[in-house]
């Protein structure tokens, strides 16, 4: 059974290499490409009765259950997708997103060298911040990729949603989705963490830290042996100690203030960022390495150092996020115009673009 419309629309969207699509009343079809939402080309609007088809096909008999909100995963055109069903003031909307078959190399990311080395690492924690659709899950899903080409490991991911599909080679893995009104496989993150630490694990993989819970467990599983990476949203590095220190009980934070200093090993905050040609989005990352200074500042409860020590950290493989646009204009893969917006500090990326200019 198929449905010729939706399958047209899926495969055009494919064509154009989107990653979302956009399915409202009243309006054609709309794909999310290289940032953008751009009309899908020969779509005419869309009728309450294409929606409520498209609906029906792509939720197949979880439909049954629909109350105004329904997360699914569908096959169509032969993409496996994400599909959110829900209603708005015109009828329905449908929001679906590629679920990858295949993760990505971390060398076609375009991140600096040093990240790999997290992958390599034997416990600690790794973080990976930014804001929605800053590609968190893509890098995430690179390390684990790495992870599974080169050590012979246990590795459990627990994501919402999962992204990126792994096949074990040198290691084993188990993928893990955070259910949705009974679709997935587990209640929580907090709660798979704890039952990953029965499952014998090297790696965990957590999807975001989100609550109190989630953070407490992955600093547990971090602390007792374990390679743990993890989002956040968070806009710096610096930034990324306090909000998970701050999302605590303050009876708490003392004690995880000792555990993430002995535990955390690098934070990665990036962004994507419009290429200098406006056809795709370059990733510009802030790279945090944690060393003896670095642990000393989270302990000690010193954080507003911690951009200094990652300023003067340039032999660790550290970069302030300015210091990365820079670099990325300088290269001519993004525009100083687009620079100047993205970043935190105008003055030190314009004195990093002069020091890299002069060589």
């Amino acid at each position: 059974m198929t449905h010729p419309k939706l399958d047209g629309i899926v495969s055009h969207a494919q064509e154009q290499g989107a990653s979302d699509i956009h399915l409202s009343v009243g309006l054609p079809p709309v794909a999310r490409v290289a940032g953008d939402l751009l009309a899908i080309p020969g779509e005419a609007a869309l009728t309450a009765e294409d929606l409520e088809s498209m609906a029906r096909y792509a939720a197949s008999e979880r439909w049954a259950s629909f109350d105004g909100d329904l997360d699914c995963r569908a096959s169509i055109a032969g993409v496996l997708l994400r599909v959110n069903v829900f209603s708005e003031l015109r009828g329905l909307g449908i929001v679906m997103r590629t679920i990858n078959a295949a993760p990505p190399k971390l060398e076609e990311l375009g991140l600096p060298d040093v990240v790999a080395k997290f992958s390599d690492m034997r416990f600690g924690l790794v973080l990976v911040c930014g804001v929605t659709g800053s590609g968190k899950s893509t890098t995430l899903a690179a390390l684990i990729n790495r992870v599974n080409q080169t050590r012979s490991l246990h590795v459990i991911t627990v994501e919402d949603p999962i992204e990126y599909i792994h096949t074990s080679q040198r290691s084993v893995i188990h993928q893990r989705e955070v259910n949705h009104e009974g679709y997935g496989h587990t209640n929580s993150f907090a709660r798979a963490l704890k039952s990953a630490l029965r499952e014998d694990p090297d790696v965990i993989l957590v999807g975001e830290l989100r609550d109190p819970e989630t953070i407490e467990s992955a600093l547990t599983a971090a602390e007792t042996g374990h390679l743990v990476f993890a989002t956040l949203h968070a806009g710096a590095a610096d930034q990324s100690v306090d909000r998970i220190i701050d999302a605590l009980p303050a009876e708490r934070q003392n004690q995880a203030r000792a555990q993430l200093a002995a535990t955390l090993q690098g934070v990665v905050v990036q962004s994507l960022v419009p290429s200098a040609t406006g056809k795709k989005r370059t990733v510009v990352s802030e790279i945090m390495v944690v060393n003896t200074a670095i642990r000393s500042m989270i302990r000690e409860g010193k954080v507003h150092q911690i951009r200094s020590a990652i300023q003067s950290g340039g032999n660790d493989g550290m970069v302030t996020f300015d210091a990365s646009l820079a670099r990325a204009v300088v290269d001519r893969r993004i525009r100083q115009e687009d620079a100047v917006t993205w970043c935190r500090d105008e003055g030190e990326l314009r004195e990093w673009i002069n020091r890299y200019r002069k060589g």
